[in-house]
């Protein structure tokens, strides 16, 4: 038979880190395939990302979108199903016709709990998604009573429950292991989820190994790999992390961490005690046993009691811590007592859980796989119906939370506009003072220019002045007046000279101070050649300003398709509502008619009883009449046959008293009767 496990998770290779869901797949796959089916497993794209798929031990397929797997499982290539995992049992196809078998391993309504999920939905989701499968396989029969109610809920049919219950078994064949050498080692393992609450036994235990002094606990674990941002964790507190006889080493590759079990002494799986753990049957607790590791158990595991069976290590009462720091103080001090726990360990893992009989159940089913016949009950109804509502309101919360990304985008591309916006200005501004300068730096040079052309001419003038001058000192000299004059002429001539040399020098610092002008001008030229670019770029922001513009009113359009798409689900969710409420109604009459039904039935039923009463004595004084009239016929008979008979002898006697009254007249027997009288 051609059979497609259906799971999440990488395939267990070496170097990758394995979830649950992958190792229950695998192993499953691995078993089936040896008892002669043809298997193949099919992931989720995103979890084998980067991972070698041919190296896998069995065929591996992915998909990415639920189209794609549905398309699959639709196409005819499998003969069966076995889903690992509820999500992808709800994205099946409704009119799939080849037997579906869900696999069960853990009581995930009790995790919703820890998880603190919406459990309405939930619980509508779970009961929907169990309606589809036509067997299902759990891992204890402590979880198969759990199922039974959620089965009848989903509408099957548990007189005769299509439950097979299908334990976990190791990967690997267990090998027995002796004491390593060196310092003992306690390990723990797996994620920390908020059902496995360890952190108190931890520390329980980090302070029995601190009383003896050696030996150290290894702590295995973390996140859930697939997990996402709003999973909740049970997260050892910094107190143990910061013990120093605690390591943590985190999530390790599958065949590392098997590597580090086996150099082990012995393994702790002890936590709070609750609903869940009660239920559970653990991944770790395999992996320990197939590693050969003795396991320090909580006495409400359903593995304790094989524990116990077997001898395969301790089990201690949770709130005891004395009997954990007496099982810690063994487990270090006694290596004897170790060893032969180690190969019960063993020895249990062999017998309890060898793949071919653990997965027998599946396979009785898979020999001769038939599909369920799948009734409508009101309740059904009622929980598909809820299970649309949730749906619908999902994928609306999931459109309003694409609604708010989209207006944050369109919040950032307007604040993009606002800033390209004042980039642009700020640029306009930056081009309008280098352009007033440009214009003040001109008007400059031009008044520069003109001020030292007037100022040497005025030195020219000044010069011929004193030409003149000294020509009319030498015609003045012929006269005292004349000279005198001269003298105050020349005086004056002397001080314009000053003036003229000092306004010379004034005018030379001005054309210093020109020609620095000037090296600025050109700076300015070369600002003014870059202001081509700075328009280019202004204009660049101008195209970046009208596209993000036309993005924006684009965005704006599909705001308001997804605000009608959000308005159009309201009124479905409303039309669901009122479906809902009418569908309530309608229960509520249907339960007052049943009830009446129920009130009339048990009416005629005691009627009816009363009735067989009458008939059952009725039947009893006609069986008695029978009886009695056959005792009477049987007795007339008797009476007729002794009529009969008398009659006979009489018939045979009257000759006989005919001729003895004969005799009696004779004379001789009167004389012989006078004799003997």
């Amino acid at each position: 038979m051609r059979i497609l496990i259906l799971t999440h998770g990488a395939p267990p290779l070496p170097g990758k880190v394995a979830v649950g869901n992958a190792l229950r797949a695998w192993s499953l796959g691995l078993a089936l395939e040896a008892a002669g089916h043809g298997v193949r497993v099919m992931t989720r794209v995103e979890d084998v990302a980067g991972v070698d798929l041919h190296a896998a031990d069995l065929p591996v397929i992915t998909f990415g979108e639920p189209e794609e797997l549905r398309a699959v499982v639709s196409s005819g290539a499998a003969d069966a199903l076995v889903v690992c995992q509820w999500d992808i049992l709800g994205q099946l196809p409704d009119d799939l016709k080849i037997p579906v078998v869900a696999d069960l391993y853990a009581p995930r309504m009790l995790e919703a709990q820890f998880q603190g999920l919406n459990l309405d939905a939930e619980f509508v989701s779970r009961i929907e998604t169990l309606s589809r499968a036509d067997f299902f396989l759990c891992t204890t029969q402590r979880q198969r009573w759990f199922y039974l109610p959620w089965l009848m809920m989903a509408g099957v049919d548990c007189r005769r429950p299509p439950v097979g219950v299908v334990p976990l078994f190791p990967l690997a064949t267990p090998e027995p292991k002796g004491r390593p050498p060196g310092e003992p080692v306690l390990v723990s393992g797996g994620v920390f989820w908020p059902w496995q609450e360890a952190s108190p036994r931890l520390l329980a235990a980090a302070a029995a190994i601190e009383a003896l002094g050696k030996g150290r606990l290894a702590l295995y674990g973390g996140a859930y790999p697939l997990g996402t941002d709003g999973m909740k964790y049970a997260a050892p507190p910094d107190e143990l992390r910061s013990h120093a006889r605690v390591e943590f080493k985190g999530m390790l590759p599958y065949d590392d961490l098997m590597a580090q079990y086996r150099s082990a002494t012995a393994a702790l799986n002890v936590a709070e005690p609750n609903s869940e753990r009660e239920l559970s049957f653990s991944f770790r607790d395999i992996d320990y046993l197939a590693a050969g590791l003795p396991i320090i158990i909580g006495s409400y595991c359903e593995m304790a009691r094989l524990v116990e069976k077997y001898d395969a290590g301790w089990v201690v009462d949770p709130a005891d811590t004395g009997s954990l720091a007496r099982a810690i103080e063994s487990a270090f001090d006694e290596p004897e007592v170790v060893a032969r726990k180690s190969g019960a360990a063993t020895e249990l893992a062999r017998k309890e859980f060898n793949p071919a009989d653990s997965v027998k159940p599946l396979s009785d089913f898979l020999a001769s796989p038939a599909t369920r016949t799948k009734r409508t009950t009101l309740l059904s109804a009622i929980v598909h119906t809820a299970d649309g509502f949730f749906r619908s309101a999902e994928r609306c919360a999931r459109d309003q939370q694409q609604i708010r990304e989209l207006q944050e985008k369109n919040s950032d591309l307007r604040l993009q506009v606002v800033s390209a916006t004042e980039a642009r200005d700020e640029s306009r501004r930056r081009l309008s003072d280098v352009e007033t300068k440009l214009t003040s730096a001109e008007t400059k040079e031009s008044w520069a220019r003109e001020e030292t052309a007037r100022l040497k001419s005025k030195i020219v003038e000044l010069e011929r002045a004193v030409a003149d001058r000294a020509a009319i000192e030498d015609r003045l000299l012929r006269s005292s007046d004349e000279k005198n004059s001269l003298h105050r002429e020349a005086g004056w001539l002397r001080d314009e000279l000053k003036r003229s040399e000092s306004a010379a020098k004034i005018a030379s610092d001005e054309a210093a101070r020109l020609r620095h002008e000037l090296g600025r001008m050109q700076e300015v030229e070369a600002a003014n050649a870059a202001i081509p670019g700075l328009r280019a770029e202004i204009e660049a922001a101008r195209g970046e300003a009208a596209r993000l513009a036309l993005e924006t009113e684009r965005r704006q359009v599909e705001i308001e398709r997804l605000r009608a798409a959000v308005d159009e689900r309201d009124r479905r969710l409303r039309e669901v509502q009122d479906a809902c409420e009418n569908a309530s109604r309608e229960k509520a009459w249907t339960a007052d008619e049943l009830k009446r039904h129920e009130i009339a039935a048990k009416a005629l039923c005691d009627e009816r009883d009363a009735a067989r009463r009458d008939l059952a004595f009725a039947q009893d004084e006609l069986k008695r009449g029978e009886a009695r009239r056959r005792d009477l016929e049987e007795k007339a008979r008797l009476l007729d046959a002794e009529v009969r008979r008398r009659d006979a002898e009489i018939g045979t006697l009257r000759p006989m008293a005919d001729e003895l009254n004969g005799l009696k007249s004779l004379p001789l027997y009167k004389a012989y009767k006078k004799i003997l009288g």
